[in-house]
């Protein structure tokens, strides 16, 4: 069974993970609900910090299966959202990875 992902790009930072790119038409671009920006805290209810190798392992998984992320942003007043997203894994195409992301 092929491993699939969200359709997005991270890079880690001193704050976590942060979103470098979504990939058009993937799960992740389709649930409408994270930003360029945005910084992932939680895969499955799990700190995922800023250890790349380690969030990819708990985001990949086998096509049609879920995953739950949390995210968080900035709001306009300064305050810190936390943003959940449900998905499913699938194949999506993307862009090669720049140095230092990680497609996830």
């Amino acid at each position: 069974m092929a491993m699939e992902s969200v359709g997005m790009t991270l890079a880690p930072t001193e704050h976590g993970l942060k979103v470098t790119q979504i990939t058009p038409n993937g799960p992740l671009f389709l649930s409408g609900k994270v930003q360029v920006g945005d910084t992932l805290r939680k895969i499955d209810g799990q700190r995922c910090d800023n250890v790349l190798a380690h969030a990819k392992s708990m985001i990949y998984g086998p096509a049609g299966t879920s995953v739950t992320l949390t995210f968080a942003r900035i709001n306009f007043s300064g305050v810190e959202e936390e943003i959940f997203v449900g998905l499913h894994r699938t194949a999506a195409s993307a862009s090669p990875d720049s140095p230092g992301e990680g497609k996830e």
